[in-house]
């Protein structure tokens, strides 16, 4: 049994050396394979982790495989360049809300690392869209002025927030009363760990709060976790689809100083952006990553499709109320009407749903937006999310050609067999099978 684990492991090592040392992001097959080993080598340490190896071997094998991408520059995603950037243009007092980057560069001409920063950049005509926390940490990686040493102070960042996340994580199975090995299904998960650690999608600084502000509501320290969830919407905004249930599991004395104190942290940490100009153009960003950029969008493309049979008004004027009308009505019936008899306990399915719903019904899905739901099956087991953190590395078949082009083939393999393991978890998961249920029964009392 611990032979097989270790088998895993090695596997999983080398795959994940492979994806962060020895690929580019045009190389789709070779992060085909990378990705393929990585995951049965994850599968073989799961398998072997239900049927009894030591716990205490999980967590070490996360924190080494982690520390093995400490020395990678970012092979699958440039977003890094941006990072520096905003952090580089605060250093020198410009606000990067306020400027667009080939607004400034200009006015950096004589600094050769700003040169570099905007010639690998991947969006120097959008305002930047990270929240004030990221932008604390890009600031400090920018000092060194150095593209390497920056990617490195990022690094250790993002590795000690995941160092918190997966303690926070053990302290949530623990005090649910959930198996360990559960951990396993985030701790190990080789999306997860390429995407954060060797990509440095600031997910990872997102989750450690997020992470941390669950541990406080389950150990009922109300007022700690307004703070650590103000901190993780200032991290990354996806967190704040979940204010309402959390407003509802809450005692009722609670809810309105949650509100304050959340708000009080909210405001604090956003005063250098508290401009009606700087706003705007922070939502006019989010506003383009969200609904103007199209990737792995599954029920859009099909949408598409069939809307260009019949109509010839553009698909988007459509699908983007329905999407957001879909998606709010998800947040209000999922956050108010499911029967959360066991509280804390039964968030997180509740919390995936919404998300899961949001993902769907998105115009573009990267693969680093799984992290979030990947974390929220570790505290509610499912197959769908896991198995989708594989089938959604596919996506990367659309760096193959410049310009970029997506292989429709490829997202629709993805997405029917996403539909199908959907399917398989109603089926053969007695515990979801039953909260749902539960939540019928009740709509019918």
């Amino acid at each position: 049994m611990h032979a097989l684990f270790f088998v895993g492991l090695v596997l999983w090592a080398l795959a994940l050396a492979y994806l962060g040392y020895g690929v580019r992001q045009t190389e789709f097959y070779a992060i085909l394979v990378g990705y393929t080993v990585a995951f049965i080598g994850y599968a073989l340490m799961l398998h072997t982790q239900i049927l009894g190896v030591e716990s205490r071997w999980v967590w070490w094998a996360g924190i080494g495989l982690r520390i093995l991408l400490l020395g990678a520059l970012p092979a699958l995603s440039d977003d890094f360049y941006r990072f520096l950037w905003d952090g580089f243009v605060f250093r020198h007092g410009y606000n990067a809300l306020a400027y667009l980057p080939s607004e400034l560069i200009e006015q950096f001409s004589d600094s050769s690392y700003a040169q570099v920063l905007y010639a690998e950049m991947n969006s120097p005509d959008y305002y930047t869209v990270y929240p004030p926390v990221l932008q604390g940490l890009f600031y400090i990686a920018s000092l060194p002025e150095n593209v390497v040493f920056g990617v490195w102070i990022l690094k250790v960042f993002y590795l000690m927030a995941e160092l918190a996340t997966g303690y926070g994580l053990y302290l949530l199975l623990r005090r649910f009363r959930l198996p360990h090995w559960y951990a396993m299904l985030y701790w190990l998960n080789p999306l997860v760990i390429v995407e954060l650690m060797g990509n440095l999608h600031p997910e990872a600084v997102m989750l450690a709060f997020f992470c941390w502000a669950m541990v406080a509501f389950a150990y009922r320290k109300y007022y700690k976790a307004a703070v650590l969830y103000a901190l993780a919407v200032l991290s990354k905004l996806l967190p704040l689809m979940f204010v309402l249930v959390i407003w509802r599991v809450l005692p009722r004395k609670y809810r309105w100083p949650f509100v304050a104190w959340t708000t009080a942290v909210l405001l604090l940490g956003a005063l250098p952006w508290l401009d009606a100009s700087y706003v705007r153009h922070f939502f006019e960003s989010l506003g383009l990553y969200l609904h103007t950029f199209e990737f792995n969008a599954g029920l859009y493309y099909l949408f598409r499709y069939a809307w260009g049979l019949v109509a010839e008004v553009h698909p988007k004027m459509i699908w983007a109320p329905l999407a957001f009308g879909v998606v709010s009505l998800s947040v209000v019936v999922l956050s108010l009407c499911t029967p959360m008899k066991r509280a804390w306990r039964d968030v997180p399915i509740v919390m995936l749903s919404i998300y899961l719903v949001f993902a769907l019904m998105s115009f573009s899905l990267h693969p680093w937006y799984l992290v979030l739901p990947v974390f929220l099956s570790a505290l509610y087991p499912n197959i769908s999310v896991p198995t989708w953190s594989y089938m959604i590395t596919w996506t990367y078949c659309t760096y193959r050609h410049t310009p970029y082009a997506e292989c429709l083939t490829w997202v629709g393999v993805e997405y029917l067999l996403l539909v199908l393991l959907i399917v398989l978890d109603f089926r053969f998961n007695p515990k979801l099978r039953a909260f749902f249920w539960s939540m019928k029964c009740r709509r019918g009392e």
